[in-house]
């Protein structure tokens, strides 16, 4: 049973429109023919190995499709989603928002982080390992820990202490 969900920098369907839509057809054509190729793509540089697999495995679970109110839901979601996303447009989240059929949902956006959540030169360290917890929270990290806390108080029984 799914107690809650939280999503960062959602991207559901991606492979079709976001990937697919965007290669040239000389690049899909490779894929499909060869099984893989590596391709660069989303804004970055970083390579992303494509198989064809992937592609057609993925056209079989696409969520965005149904319509508003498509997917019933019945626990709390929390997405975080930049707007300097440079990967996943906005209207990604926004569209999973509407197919989900769901009043317990929050899109939290901030304006800086980019895909990763995590520009370094903004916010050093908001996720990662070697952050330096002593100086005031990153507003991101805040936000993920006040959706966790949200999801765990509204689906952990009555009596349960998750405060310690």
């Amino acid at each position: 049973m799914v107690r809650g969900f939280i999503g960062l920098s959602v991207d559901p369907d991606f492979t079709e429109d976001l990937l697919w839509a965007q290669l040239p057809d000389e690049e899909k054509e490779a894929i499909m023919r060869e099984g893989f190729r590596e391709i660069t793509w989303g804004g970055r540089d970083h390579v992303y190995p494509i198989t064809s697999s992937l592609i057609t495995d993925a056209r079989n679970h696409l969520l965005l499709r149904g319509g508003p109110n498509s997917i019933n839901v019945d626990f709390p979601i929390k997405l975080i989603h930049s707007l300097e996303d440079e990967e996943v447009p906005i209207t990604v989240p926004l569209e999973l928002v509407d197919v989900l059929n769901t009043n317990d949902i929050e899109l939290i956006v901030p304006k800086v982080g980019g895909h990763e959540l995590g520009d370094r030169s903004i916010m050093p360290g908001w996720i990662a390992p070697e952050a330096d917890f002593s100086v005031t929270d990153p507003p991101f990290k805040m936000e993920l820990e006040n959706a966790l806390r949200v999801i765990f108080a509204k689906t952990s029984p009555p009596d349960y202490n998750y405060l310690g």
